[in-house]
């Protein structure tokens, strides 16, 4: 399975990109977080990361949701939403 899964929504219905990312290091970050800057959701997957690297990976995410103002929801213990609000 590629790292990432792109599913593309009829942009007409006002729905955006949403891209599953799962995580192998903290280096594959930067994606996540360039993604979510251009207005893509991010859906955070770490079922298959250690739990000191999800734990980081997690703290980054944060940060940056917290800079970008998104809102993060968790859909449950090892999979987190991030998505940025624009107002069009």
């Amino acid at each position: 399975m590629d790292r990432w899964d792109l599913f593309n929504y009829d942009r007409k219905e006002k729905k955006s990109n949403e891209r599953v990312f799962l995580p192998a290091g903290i280096d594959e970050v930067k994606e996540a977080i360039s993604a979510l800057r251009d207005g893509i959701a991010v859906v955070l997957d770490l079922s298959n990361t250690p739990d000191e690297i999800g734990q980081r990976v997690l703290d980054l995410m944060s940060g940056a949701a917290y800079a970008l103002s998104a809102g993060i929801s968790v859909k449950d213990g090892q999979r987190y939403s991030y998505t940025l609000e624009r107002n069009e």
